[in-house]
Parts: C-alpha cells; sequence; structure tokens
C-alpha cells in the first residue's frame, strides 16, 4: 500500500484505487539537528518545513531524573500494573 500526500490534496492508496480524505496529525522527534541535516542534504526541506508547524522543545530526561518516578507511574496506572 502506498500513499502520497501533498499539502491537503487526497490521493488513491492501496490496489483499489479508491480515493478518502483522511485527517492526519503527526508527532515526530528526534535527536538530531535538522536544520544541518537539510543542509547536508540527508533530510528532504519539504518535510523539515511540514513538519515544523509547532515546535516543542524538551531537555533530555538525563538532566530530569526527578520526573522518572512520575512517568513510570502514570504507565503502571494506565496498564494497569
Amino acid at each position: 500500500m502506498t500513499c502520497t500526500w501533498n499539502g491537503w490534496v487526497s490521493k488513491p492508496i492501496g490496489d483499489i484505487g479508491k480515493t478518502i480524505q483522511v485527517d492526519v496529525r503527526v508527532i515526530s522527534a528526534t535527536n538530531r539537528d535538522l536544520i544541518q541535516e537539510v543542509h547536508d542534504g540527508k533530510f528532504r526541506e519539504d518535510l523539515f518545513y511540514r513538519l515544523s508547524v509547532i515546535k516543542v522543545k524538551l531537555p533530555s530526561l538525563v538532566s530530569r531524573k526527578s520526573d522518572i518516578p512520575e512517568l513510570v507511574d502514570t504507565r503502571d496506572h494506565r496498564h494497569g500494573w
């Protein structure tokens, strides 16, 4: 199955050739400098600008060790552990 996304235009997907309207939200994270990756030709510039609509910078968990017990508690409650 393939899907081509171009802005808000829906395209046929799969073998059945039907066109369906989809509403997609993407959350992405990386430890790389994507601006540098774009300059080096290792990351698509158009994709970078589509993904960087809202930027949220979080310090690494290593620098937020006090958050670990709360994260573990949240996971435990969600999964009934």
